[in-house]
């Protein structure tokens, strides 16, 4: 009885399966945002359906204490790219919502251009659990300046693909 309920629920499944693709619907989606960070504490949130792909790479961990002797655990990647529809660029950053800043100084496609200064990503899953993880960053020796000259950002007609790549470390393993 068993086999034939499962075998039942299968094809139920696979129909509507075949059904979604031919009618073009998209794939159920397993999270609800993506933050993506900046340096100075500011960020965006990205809901799914602006996101065509995320690829986070040779995710590693570092363990550490603070002068509280408080033990740290920091994920972070060697390899990042996310790519989103043209349309996020008009999202409002977290500065521009809770300060009411129209003009153009903490935009996100003002951080894109000008700073280039992605820190981190989180992705809220469905389910309720966050994961935060570094992505590859490095800044000149200067003392003030937050540019990561790993980020790369490329613009298309339809998407913009946001990148970094520490390939310094990659070799270090």
């Amino acid at each position: 009885m068993k086999t034939v309920y499962y075998d039942i629920r299968r094809r139920i499944s696979n129909l509507f399966y075949y059904f979604r693709k031919l009618l073009h619907f998209p794939d159920p989606v397993d999270f609800k945002y993506i933050d993506i960070v900046f340096e100075n504490c500011n960020f965006v949130r990205i809901p799914p359906q602006l996101v065509e792909g995320l690829c986070l790479k040779d995710i590693r961990k570092d363990i550490f204490t603070n002068f509280g002797q408080q033990f740290i655990t920091i994920d972070y990647c060697m390899d990042f790219q996310i790519t989103l529809k043209n349309e996020a660029l008009n999202i409002k950053t977290n500065f521009q919502r809770q300060f009411n800043d129209d003009s153009n100084n903490s935009s996100f496609e003002r951080h894109l251009k000008v700073y280039k200064d992605v820190t981190h990503i989180e992705v809220k899953s469905n389910k309720g659990k966050k994961i935060y993880i570094g992505v590859p960053y490095r800044t000149k020796e200067e003392r003030y300046d937050s540019h990561n000259l790993l980020q790369k950002n490329k613009f298309t007609r339809d998407s913009f693909t946001i990148s970094s790549k520490d390939s310094i470390l990659k070799n270090t393993k």
